[in-house]
C-alpha cells in the first residue's frame, strides 16, 4: 500500500471496514465474469486483424497479414507477442484474447481500488471496481489492447506515486509498446517529480525498458520487416483525408459508438456528476495531476492531429471517468452506514451486470453492427466458392480475412501502405486501378473511397450470393464456383 504525499487519508482518514473495498472488488469481479460469459464469443473487425496475424504465425508462415508480405500493421508489438505466445501455448488464438483481456481488467481494477482507498476511502474503491467492470464500454475491446494499455498506465501511476522506480520504468516502457501513446506519460512524470523534490532514480533503472525496447525493436524487424507499426501512420493517412470528418472533428464522431451505452445514459449522467466531487476531492495530488493531464494531452493529440474516432481510443477516457465516479461517490457516500453502502453496491452491481450482459449479448447479433456477422457470411462463402489464390478487397478486412483464408487487400491501407498513401492525398479511386482484385466487397451505400468500384466496367456483381447491405463484385474474368 502506498500513500500519495498529499492524499486525502493523510489528512483526514476515514473509518471503513478494511474489508469493503475488497468486498466491493468481489462483487464487481463476479459481475465481470457473468458478463463474459455473454461477450466471449464478441470481436471487433481491428480484433480479427491481430487474429489472423497470429493464425498465419502459429501455421509457420510469418508473422504476417498474406502470406509473404511483410506488413508491420500490429499497432501493439507487446500484445501481439502476449498473444502469440499465449496461443501457442493454449492452441486458441481466442481464448488468450480473453484471458489477456480478463488479466489485464482485473489486475489494473485491483490496482484502482488501492489507489483509490488511499485518496479517498475504502469505499470509492469498491465503487470505481463495481463501475469499471459491470459497465458496458470495455466489453466491446476484447480482442485489442485496449486493457493492456490501461493495465501498464494505471501501474504506471500506481509505481510512480509509491517510489518504485524500478518497475515504474518496466510499467513505462510496456506502456509505450502497448500503445504509443503512452509516452506522453514520460515528460508529464519527470515535470512532475521535479515538481515534488525529488532525488533522480538510480540509472540502473533503466537497463530493463531498455532491454524490453530493444527485444520488441528487434522482433518487429526480424518477424515483420519493420521496427515501427505502419498502422499509425495510416491512421494519420485517414486523418488528413477528412473522410472520417473535418478538422477538428474527426474524433468526436462517436454516435456510432454510443449505442453501446444503452440502457445506461441515466447511469452516464450520474458517473459525470459524481465524477466532478470525485475530481476534486483529489485535485491535489500527484495522482489526480498526472492522470488529469494525461487525459487532457492525449484529448489533444487526437483532436489537434484529427484522428479519426475508433472505439479504443476512447477507453481511457470512459476508463477514468468511472474512476472518478467511483472516488466521486466515496466522497458523497462518506458519513453513510456501511450496510448502506453495501446495498448501494449490490443495487450497481446487479443492474450492471444485467443490463450488460443483455447489451453484449446483443452485439453479436444484427441489432448493432459491431459483431459484424454478415462478413463472417460472406467470408465463409469466399471460402467455399473461390479459388484458394483469389484476391479480394475491402475496407474492413478483419472478419473476412479471418473467415475466407484469401489473400485480403485493404482498400484503407492498414495492411497496404500504398493504398492508405492514396487516401491521405484524397485520390480515393486509384487503389482499384493499382490492385485489380478478383473480388470487391464494399457497402450497399458506398463511402467516397468505395464509389469507383460500382462505376467501373471490369466489375459486376456476383450472382450466388445476395447480402443485405453489401455489394459484392467480381472481376468479369473471375468466376466463383
Amino acid at each position: 500500500m502506498y500513500q500519495d504525499p498529499m492524499s486525502k487519508s493523510n489528512q483526514a482518514p476515514h473509518q471503513e471496514p478494511s474489508w469493503l473495498s475488497y468486498i466491493g472488488f468481489a462483487i464487481a469481479a463476479v459481475s465481470m465474469f457473468v458478463i463474459l460469459k455473454s461477450s466471449q464469443h464478441f470481436r471487433v473487425d481491428d480484433a480479427y486483424i491481430y487474429s489472423d496475424y497470429i493464425r498465419n504465425a502459429l501455421r509457420h508462415h510469418g508473422l504476417v497479414f498474406n502470406d509473404g508480405e511483410h506488413v508491420n500493421a500490429l499497432t501493439s508489438s507487446l500484445y501481439a507477442y502476449l498473444l502469440l505466445v499465449l496461443s501457442a501455448a493454449t492452441s486458441n488464438i481466442a481464448f488468450s484474447e480473453l484471458l489477456i483481456f480478463s488479466i489485464c481488467l482485473i489486475l489494473t481494477t485491483f490496482l484502482i481500488v488501492l489507489q483509490a482507498q488511499d485518496l479517498v476511502s475504502r469505499s470509492a474503491g469498491a465503487f470505481a471496481s463495481i463501475l469499471i467492470l459491470s459497465t458496458p464500454y470495455l466489453y466491446i475491446l476484447i480482442g485489442m489492447e485496449a486493457t493492456l494499455f490501461l493495465c501498464t498506465l494505471v501501474a504506471s501511476l500506481f509505481c510512480f506515486v509509491s517510489h518504485r522506480y524500478f518497475l515504474l520504468a518496466v510499467c513505462l516502457a510496456c506502456c509505450v509498446f502497448s500503445r504509443y501513446e503512452g509516452g506522453l506519460l514520460i515528460p508529464l512524470m519527470a515535470l512532475e517529480h521535479r515538481r515534488l523534490g525529488r532525488s533522480t532514480p538510480k540509472w540502473a533503472c533503466v537497463i530493463a525498458p531498455i532491454c524490453i525496447v530493444a527485444t520488441l525493436l528487434l522482433l518487429n524487424k526480424i518477424f515483420c520487416g519493420d521496427i515501427l507499426p505502419h498502422s499509425s501512420s495510416a491512421k494519420f493517412a485517414h486523418a488528413r483525408s477528412g473522410y472520417w470528418g473535418h478538422w477538428p472533428f474527426a474524433f468526436f464522431h462517436a454516435k456510432y459508438h454510443l449505442k453501446i451505452w444503452k440502457d445506461f445514459y441515466v447511469l452516464l449522467v450520474i458517473c459525470a456528476v459524481t465524477g466532478y466531487f470525485g475530481l476534486r476531492e483529489v485535485w491535489s495530488t500527484s495522482w489526480s495531476r498526472l492522470t488529469f493531464r494525461f487525459l487532457m494531452g492525449l484529448l489533444a493529440f487526437y483532436v489537434l492531429f484529427n484522428i479519426p474516432g475508433y472505439p479504443w481510443y476512447y477507453a481511457p477516457f470512459v476508463f477514468f471517468l468511472l474512476v472518478y465516479a467511483g472516488l466521486g461517490l466515496g466522497v458523497l457516500l462518506r458519513d453513510t452506514p456501511t450496510g448502506a453502502k453495501v446495498c448501494v453496491l449490490l443495487l450497481i452491481a446487479m443492474y450492471g451486470t444485467y443490463f450488460t450482459s443483455r447489451r453484449v449479448a446483443a452485439m453479436q447479433t444484427r441489432e448493432l453492427q459491431y459483431s459484424f456477422l454478415d462478413y463472417r457470411e460472406i467470408g465463409l462463402w469466399f471460402d467455399q466458392h473461390t479459388d484458394k489464390d483469389a484476391t479480394i478487397e475491402t475496407d474492413e478486412i478483419g472478419v473476412l480475412k479471418w473467415y475466407s483464408e484469401r489473400r485480403v487487400i485493404d482498400i484503407l491501407g492498414i495492411t497496404e501502405p500504398r493504398n492508405a498513401d492514396f487516401i491521405g492525398r484524397r485520390m480515393p479511386n486509384t487503389w482499384l486501378s493499382v490492385d485489380t482484385p478478383d473480388y470487391i466487397v464494399i457497402h450497399e451505400k458506398p463511402y467516397k473511397y468505395e464509389v469507383v468500384a460500382l462505376s467501373d466496367p471490369r466489375y459486376v456483381e456476383v450472382e450466388g450470393i445476395r447480402m443485405s447491405g453489401y455489394h459484392i463484385l467480381r472481376r468479369r474474368d473471375v468466376h466463383p464456383h
